[in-house]
Parts: C-alpha cells; sequence; structure tokens
C-alpha cells in the first residue's frame, strides 16, 4: 500500500507532546488511529471497540503522567505534599526537626536556717553550714496539675570573689528577749525550672555488630538528651552530623572572674557519638549512632583501600571476578562507634506546650524536693530545714509552645537554605558571638573589622557589662571561651583577634530658656530624664557616632522649653568627684564633623554616670 507522505506531515505537525490530560492524550490518539488505522477500524465512537482502545490508552497517560508530576513535584519542597517527603527534605535543607517546646521559669526558693554572730563581720549571718545543695530533679506543680523540674544543682552556700554569699537572706524570727537579734534568717535563691521532665531509658545491645544502629525513645516530644552511656560506663554525646568528632563541654570557672563567667567551655574528642532525629509525624526521637567497630583498635581515621586487596597465592595468574562488598569501606570509626554487647541508658527530658506557660504565682506545691546537706548537720535539723522550703514564681513561664506542623517547618527551612553553618561574613561572625551559650560570659556588643596588617584576619572588638549594668571589659576566661567557641566554625586560613572595645565617657550640658507658664524644675526634669533615655547604654553600640542634631531636637521639643541657647558635650576621664570613669581621654571637638561625634576606632559611648553627667541650666 503507498505511504501517504503528505497525511504523515500533517500529523507530525499536528501531534502536541505536551499533553498531560485524559483529553488531550484521547484527542491525539484518536487522530493518529484514524490517519493509520482507518482501513481496520471504522468506528471510534465512545460505545465502540476502537473507542474503548483509545480511552485506555488515554486512560494509561493521564495516569503516568499525573504520577510523573506528583513524584517531580515531590523533590522539591515548596511544592511536596507527603509527610514524609516534606520531614526528609525539611531535614536535608538542615532545619533541626523539634517537637513541642517546654516553658521555663525562675522560681524563688525560701528556706530557714539558723543565725550565727559573725565574729569578722561583727554582725549576725546564715549559718553557711547548714545551707544545702538544691539537687537538680526537685520538682513542683501548679494549682492545674503542671509539674516543673529544676533544671540543675544550685549551692545556696556558695560565695562570690568577695566572700559574699550569693543567695540573698533577711532576718527572720527575732529574739523575745532581744529584738534586734534574729534567732533564723530566710534565705532565698532564683532557681531555673522547666516543665520538661527528665526519665531514663535502657536498651540491651546484643553481641553482634550493625552498622548505624538505631535506637528509639518511648516518650513523645523530648526537648534534650541530658546524658547516654552504656554499661562500661562510656559516654556517648550528641553531635549534628556523625562527621564531628568533637564537643564542647562545660567546666566550672574558679578563677577570680567567676562572677562574670560562671563556666569554661573546653573541647573534647567524641568517638562514640549519635544523632538524634524527632519525627513529626508520631512524635518520637530516634538516635543513630555510628558505624565503627568497637571491638577493634584502628591506627588510622578512614581505613586504607589496599588493606582490602585481594593477594595471589602460588603460582597462579588467572582469576575470576570476583564482588567487592563496600561496607566494608564503613566499618570505620571517622564516623563514630557502634555500641554492640551492652546496655545504652538515656536519659533526657521530655513535654511541653502552650499550656505549660502558667501564671504567676502558681508554682507553690512541691511534689518532690532534692537536697543534699553537710554531714556535720544533724537529722532533726535537716528534716526542720526541708520543712520550711518554699516555693514561689513572680514571673510567668515563658517559651512553651506545640509541635509545630510540617507547614510551619516548611516555611522554617526555605528562610534557612540561605544560611550556613560557619563563619564566612561579617554577619555570621557577629551572629554566632551573640549565640554562645551566656554560661560562659555574655558580650554585650561586638564589632567586626578588617585588621589592616593581616587579609585574612578579622578584628573582633568586643564590650560586656558588669552587675551594675555599665560597661566592662571582656575577661581573660569569656575571651578563651570565645576563641574555643569560634574556632570550630572558623574556615582554614582564616584568623579572628578578639580586641577590647574602648569605652568613651561623655557628659553633657545645656542651658534652656522656660516659658512663663511653666515650673521651671519641672521643664528641667522633663528634659533630663529625655535626654537619660537616650543614652541608655542599650541604645549604643560600638563605632556608633552621636548626631548633635538629635539631641538639640530632643531638647528643644519638650513641653515648656522655649529656645535652647547652648549645648555642649565633654569627655569625663580618671577620677572625677569620687566617681571613677575610664582613664583614657576623649576630645570632643577634634572628633567632631558636621555637628557628629565620632568615636574612636572600635569605640562606644557611654554615659556611665547619668545623674551627674547631665548638666542644665536656666536662663
Amino acid at each position: 500500500m503507498a505511504r501517504d507522505i503528505k497525511k504523515e506531515v500533517k500529523l507530525t505537525r499536528d501531534l502536541n507532546y505536551l499533553n498531560k490530560d485524559f483529553s488531550g492524550f484521547r484527542k491525539d490518539l484518536l487522530n493518529y488511529a484514524k490517519t493509520h488505522f482507518s482501513d481496520q477500524i471504522r468506528d471510534f465512537s465512545e460505545v465502540s471497540v476502537g473507542g474503548m482502545m483509545v480511552d485506555m490508552a488515554a486512560y494509561v497517560g493521564d495516569v503516568m503522567s499525573f504520577y510523573l508530576d506528583h513524584q517531580f513535584s515531590e523533590l522539591s519542597l515548596e511544592t511536596a505534599i507527603e509527610d514524609a517527603n516534606v520531614e526528609r527534605l525539611v531535614r536535608q535543607s538542615g532545619v533541626v526537626i523539634t517537637g513541642a517546646s517546654p516553658a521555663s521559669v525562675f522560681v524563688t526558693a525560701y528556706l530557714k536556717v539558723d543565725a550565727l554572730y559573725d565574729t569578722v563581720r561583727g554582725e549576725y549571718y546564715p549559718s553557711l553550714s547548714q545551707l544545702p545543695i538544691l539537687r537538680a530533679g526537685t520538682r513542683l506543680a501548679s494549682s492545674e496539675g503542671i509539674v516543673f523540674e529544676l533544671i540543675k544543682d544550685y549551692d545556696l552556700s556558695e560565695k562570690d570573689t568577695n566572700g559574699n554569699l550569693l543567695a540573698s537572706f533577711k532576718p527572720g524570727d527575732m529574739s523575745s528577749s532581744n529584738p534586734n537579734t534574729p534567732i533564723n534568717f530566710i534565705v532565698y535563691m532564683d532557681c531555673a525550672f522547666t516543665s520538661a521532665l527528665s526519665k531514663s531509658e535502657t536498651f540491651s545491645i546484643p553481641n553482634t555488630f550493625t552498622p548505624f544502629r538505631t535506637i528509639r525513645l518511648n516518650e513523645s516530644d523530648i526537648s534534650e538528651i541530658i546524658s547516654t552511656s552504656d554499661s562500661d560506663e562510656n559516654q556517648y554525646y550528641e553531635v549534628k552530623s556523625l562527621t564531628h568528632d568533637v564537643v564542647y563541654q562545660t567546666f566550672k570557672n574558679t578563677t577570680s572572674d567567676r562572677d562574670e563567667v560562671k563556666d569554661k567551655l573546653g573541647i573534647i574528642p567524641a568517638p562514640r557519638r549519635f544523632v538524634k532525629n524527632f519525627s513529626l509525624q508520631d512524635g518520637k526521637t530516634t538516635l543513630r549512632f555510628g558505624s565503627g567497630r568497637s571491638d577493634t583498635y584502628e591506627d588510622d581515621i578512614i581505613p586504607d583501600p589496599s588493606d582490602h586487596a585481594l593477594p595471589l597465592f602460588g603460582n597462579r595468574k588467572t582469576f575470576s571476578r570476583f564482588s567487592l562488598d563496600p561496607n566494608r569501606l564503613l566499618e570505620t570509626r571517622s564516623l563514630g562507634v557502634s555500641p554492640m554487647n551492652t546496655t545504652i541508658t538515656v536519659k533526657y527530658r521530655h513535654g511541653g506546650g502552650f499550656s505549660d506557660n502558667i501564671a504567676p504565682g502558681q508554682l507553690t506545691n512541691i511534689v518532690n524536693l532534692s537536697t543534699k546537706f553537710n554531714t556535720a548537720v544533724s537529722a532533726s535539723k535537716v528534716r526542720q530545714i526541708r520543712a520550711s522550703f518554699e516555693f514561689y514564681n513572680e514571673q510567668r513561664a515563658s517559651g512553651g509552645s506545640d509541635r509545630p506542623t510540617l507547614d510551619d517547618m516548611r516555611s522554617i527551612a526555605l528562610n534557612y537554605q540561605g544560611s550556613q553553618d560557619r563563619l564566612v561574613t561579617k554577619q555570621d561572625l557577629i551572629a554566632r558571638v551573640y549565640t554562645m551559650p551566656s554560661n560562659f560570659g555574655r558580650v554585650f556588643r561586638v564589632s567586626v573589622s578588617k585588621n589592616n596588617f593581616s587579609q585574612n584576619t578579622a578584628l573582633l572588638a568586643v564590650i560586656t557589662k558588669n552587675k551594675d549594668g555599665r560597661l566592662a571589659y571582656a575577661t581573660d576566661s569569656l575571651k578563651n571561651n570565645m576563641i574555643k567557641y569560634l574556632n570550630e566554625y572558623r574556615i582554614i586560613g582564616d584568623s579572628i583577634d578578639i580586641i577590647d572595645a574602648r569605652i568613651i565617657n561623655l557628659g553633657l550640658s545645656y542651658q534652656i530658656t522656660v516659658n512663663n507658664r511653666y515650673n521651671e524644675n519641672n521643664v528641667m526634669t522633663k528634659v533630663n530624664r529625655k535626654i537619660k533615655n537616650y543614652f541608655r547604654i542599650e541604645n549604643f553600640q560600638i563605632d556608633q557616632p552621636i548626631n548633635m542634631t538629635d539631641i538639640q531636637l530632643l531638647i528643644s521639643t519638650t513641653e515648656g522649653v522655649n529656645s535652647l541657647l547652648s549645648l555642649d558635650f565633654f569627655n569625663r576621664s580618671g577620677v572625677y568627684e569620687g566617681r571613677s570613669y575610664e582613664p583614657s581621654s576623649f576630645n570632643v571637638k577634634s572628633n567632631t564633623k558636621k555637628g557628629v561625634i565620632y568615636p574612636l576606632n572600635n569605640g562606644i559611648f557611654e554615659m556611665k554616670f547619668p545623674d551627674d553627667d547631665v548638666i542644665g541650666r536656666t536662663l
């Protein structure tokens, strides 16, 4: 039979390869069948056999197109709809999936101890030997039955570097014979509690090697793994990735700056480690360990591939094909050790939710009181002191939230994709400093600048605040903690020099005229209050200048002020009228350009004593 070339060319031209629905497939299939099979099948109506074949082929194409589009959509975080795929993509983006968040609150613990006369101070003082250690695990319950647990141990007899008791105290019962002599003292301290309760689970691990062994914890919404150990007292550490072979560890700071920096930061090796994975679908947490064998010793971190070569024995010169098990290369400790023939004990915290954000004054009921007393204290006195314990939360508990939804985690992951877990930009370095745990010292302000003498060195200027809320230089312990903390995120070849920011103490004087309808003292008080609020240290950053026009407008717009006659800034340094300022001087006039006062490099302005350094006069 002769081929109709014109008909074939026309058909090819009319074919649409982008059809994805039933009607599009059926239209093209019907056109194709009528062109090439019109001699064999003449009836392609919906009730005919030919129409049935066309409909079935269009149906198969429609279904295959649907599943192809669905599978392609499940590869993108924005378009995925299946829960398992969304959770997998969120985890691949680097976002840590968490469950319900527990609430936290500071609760004041009160107790009574005997009063003793301190011959050195010449006054009565709480008996330090009777002050116990309030231990972690102490539990309180609200009136609605929500239980909170103490996070860590609190030594109520601990002193600061000056020998003063860290806990507060006030006289309790007074002597009937001498009203000025206390019989006992009420000692109180703020302690941190959380609504996440601690629990332990044990898992029996058989004597068979399984790389990347996993265990599944029973409780839902686990927020923290407190500790993981085996029956041989080996510790397993939580890491973000099994490739991380070191972890941070806290050590109690015993040096002279322990009042400002509670703990020191250390880096320890973690050959036994695990990663924690939380599933939003069932709320359960899974621990995955490493792939190395714990019963062998390795000199190399990465196995030598030549060790897996097969020798040829005898006089053989030929050999057949053989298979190589690539899993042998995974039996390395570079990804941690997989436990075997032991018992794993996991201690963790679980629970949380919006309902845990209880109101003030709710945590008063003692569920479990855990204390440790000095052995010299008698049993009757211990019972008496324990019976005197009372708790009260003056603030509302905060931080509790329900388990996030998949859509919530999707939104977080989409915003997280542009971030990175390393120090590349200036913003990365600043953010990493501010997120260092506060127990290692808290940085108030930080600034990053280039080192003109070294191309790959960044100058990190830092400043802190003392207990009075005034600026202070960072202590050596804080700087050492920052060095260890930042070094794990630093890119090879880059270096960071930590320096102190310069504190510049300023004061100002002004002269105004006041409207006759207003009281001069009241107007002056309003102006001084506005100036003090403007110069609050929380409003200033390192290298931030002062625009004198802002101060002029602030004064002149105060109700009752007719005009601003003069405004002068001056520097305070050394000791002035019994007040101690920074010893270095600052020339205000030479650093003022076009009405803007610029600090020295890495400098920050501070009005240290605003009640004395703001001087106003009226005319």
